[in-house]
């Protein structure tokens, strides 16, 4: 059983005003929606919650008491707490996404990811939790789970991750990571030694599983498709040419021709839209959102739920509607 009242930085023998004052201060404090940065804030939120749905009710608190505190306090041994880092793979491409698992006993606080710019980060973390036999007790164990990408190849370092637990700080070991060189999937043969192309997707969730955590409703997930140099350049190119072509159509076909200022874009962005694929033909590239889509990484989300765009969190307005809306005029 949990230990409501050093979950809410009580003692027994507090009254019921004191649960209300300090339920009421944990909640503005713990919020998940006021904590952004912090994965388990969400987690320590519902404890609050629990603990004082108990300790606010007097037939509650008197059973809670009378079934569960002395065995609490006194027949426990203290728990040897753990916390430590983990990458699997440990050897990967350069832009390939490798999960970065952090896994600790108890009740964390507090939690900071490691220093890591040579990685980026493609969305939120997983946050699972069970109940393990750690030394003869049962313990919580949670696992937060990132997915990373590393920017560079070579040896890259993942740095130190820090976590309060019953008010004393952990450290994870830093990780060393093996990058090797990746190839372009936009042209054949090319390293990829060009900036990715970012490929957004979201997940869009079905009645009855939508998170607690009202930022967790944009469940948005980066793909980073590695891209060369010469792929990146032509399709600046042909972003450029379809804004110009789109907006220049837009003005002139409406003042020359008196033409409908929508209909006028949709020419200019046709225009366009040819003149790339020609151009495409001529260099051997592959246009950015066709081949991006077709990639591996993008398949397997698919099966797993995910759909194209970014998710705003507007209602009415999915993300898909924000990813063919972007596709016009990129």
């Amino acid at each position: 059983m949990k230990d409501y009242y050093h979950i809410m930085g009580l003692k027994p023998g507090d009254s019921m005003a004191e649960v209300r004052s300090k339920w009421k201060a944990l909640a503005r404090k713990y919020h998940p929606d006021h904590n952004p940065d912090d994965p388990l804030a969400e987690s320590h939120f519902k404890d609050i919650q629990e603990a004082y749905r108990v300790l606010s009710d007097e037939s509650k608190r008197r059973n809670y008491d009378n079934g569960a505190l002395n065995n609490l306090f006194t027949e426990n041994p203290p728990v040897n707490h753990y916390f430590f880092a983990r990458c699997e793979p440990r050897t990967l491409r350069c832009f390939e996404e490798v999960n970065l698992i952090f896994t600790y006993s108890g009740s964390g606080r507090i939690f900071r990811k490691p220093e890591m710019p040579d990685f980026f980060i493609t969305g939120s973390p997983f946050v699972s939790q069970r109940m393990v036999m750690h030394e003869g007790q049962s313990v919580r164990e949670t696992e937060l789970t990132y997915v990373v990408c590393p920017l560079n190849s070579g040896a890259l370092n993942i740095g130190k991750a820090t976590i309060s637990i019953e008010n004393k700080q952990f450290e994870s070991e830093p990780l060393l990571i093996t990058v090797l060189p990746n190839f372009c999937q936009f042209s054949k043969d090319n390293p990829a030694d060009g900036k990715p192309f970012k490929l957004t997707m979201h997940y869009e969730y079905l009645p009855g599983e939508e998170p607690f955590r009202v930022s967790e409703l944009k469940k948005n997930h980066v793909i980073l498709v590695p891209r060369s140099r010469i792929a990146q350049i032509f399709h600046q190119i042909s972003s450029g040419l379809k804004l110009v072509c789109t907006f220049w159509f837009m003005i002139k076909l409406s003042r020359e021709f008196g033409l409908n200022p929508f209909l006028g874009m949709a020419a200019g962005n046709l225009f366009a839209g040819i003149n790339c694929r020609i151009l495409y033909a001529i260099a051997g590239i592959k246009p950015k959102f066709a081949a991006a889509t077709l990639s591996e990484t993008a398949r397997e989300y698919k099966e797993l739920g995910y759909f194209l765009g970014e998710s705003m969190g507007i209602p009415m307005v999915s993300g898909s509607f924000w990813y063919y809306l972007g596709r016009i005029f990129r």
